[in-house]
């Protein structure tokens, strides 16, 4: 059996209606204001969207938020200011400062350099979709997205929650929408795995993956394991699938809410999480609506 990616490209840009969504509107301004920040330097948008090849109406759209660009357009900003795609989905400020942080993780370098970085040819760079049941939420799927990239040859590996989704966890002392996930990937045996940790705690998470599923190079099932000790700890299946780069497939993963339940999940991730649990590892917190044991 061949899975097929969940994401599909859009071949034009992607236009606000009047049915748009709060959240492509909030994916649309984002980008927006990133596209006005790098172009305050141009002398002359005239000329600007010239050397850009772009429709100096089409561009205006762009700044106003009312649409974001297919993707040979998105290459052609992103080659022109030196950026990558994460100017569709997070502030230019903060992709900034993740490049030049030096030590973005908990992890010291020492501890880095005791494992090997698992290689770019078996967990390329890029955006990951991340699968797994919710330890939150009993019943439901938990859905994540992260950035696996490369700093001073160590694998890193960032994502953010939601605090909203943990309920009686946002208070004075943690005062922000998300907490971020930092962790990094390196080489176990024929596959990699995962070492991560919230820097709003001392918890750590560990996840080991193989490479490949139903002959899906993109797909990476694995199991992870998390708690505060022995007597604490819970784990489960998870699997990372690698996403592309167009505009398309980016806008559909943002839109993904964080907690869905099994009917709402789709259909080849209850599978895939169920294969996973099938050969060998038991999850007691796989949803009982999925009509599986």
């Amino acid at each position: 059996m061949e899975y097929r990616s969940l994401y599909v490209p859009i071949k034009g840009d992607f236009i606000l209606t009047r049915n748009s969504s709060t959240t492509d509107r909030e994916i649309l301004a984002v980008f927006s204001e990133n596209l006005r920040q790098l172009s305050e330097a141009e002398p002359s948008k005239t000329e600007l969207c010239r050397k850009l090849g772009i429709n100096r109406n089409q561009f205006n759209r762009y700044l106003s938020g009312q649409a974001s660009p297919r993707p040979l357009q998105l290459h052609r900003i992103c080659e022109y200011f030196q950026v990558d795609a994460r100017i569709l989905l997070e502030p230019l400020k903060n992709a900034k400062d993740q490049d030049q942080s030096k030590e973005p993780i908990k992890f010291g370098s020492s501890l880095c350099k005791a494992f090997q970085p698992v290689s770019k040819a078996v967990l390329p760079d890029g955006l990951y979709s991340e699968w797994k049941y919710s330890m939150i939420h009993p019943g439901k799927i938990s859905f994540g997205l992260l950035r696996i990239y490369t700093e001073n040859g160590i694998r890193r590996v960032r994502s953010k929650y939601a605090l909203r989704l943990h309920p009686g966890i946002i208070s004075k002392r943690h005062d922000k929408a998300f907490s971020e996930i930092l962790g990094v990937a390196f080489t176990q045996g024929s596959g990699f795995a995962i070492l991560d940790q919230s820097d709003l705690s001392n918890l750590f998470a560990l996840a080991s993956f193989r490479v490949g599923h139903y002959y899906n190079p993109d797909l990476f099932p694995g199991i992870e394991v998390t708690g505060s000790s022995h007597q604490l700890a819970s784990g489960g299946p998870i699997f990372l699938e690698r996403l592309p780069s167009e505009t398309g497939p980016l806008l559909a993963v943002a839109r993904t809410p964080s907690i869905l339940t099994a009917a709402e999940a789709p259909e080849h991730v209850i599978e895939i999480l169920h294969d996973i649990a099938k050969q060998g590892f038991i999850a007691e917190l796989s949803p009982d609506n999925t009509g599986r044991t």
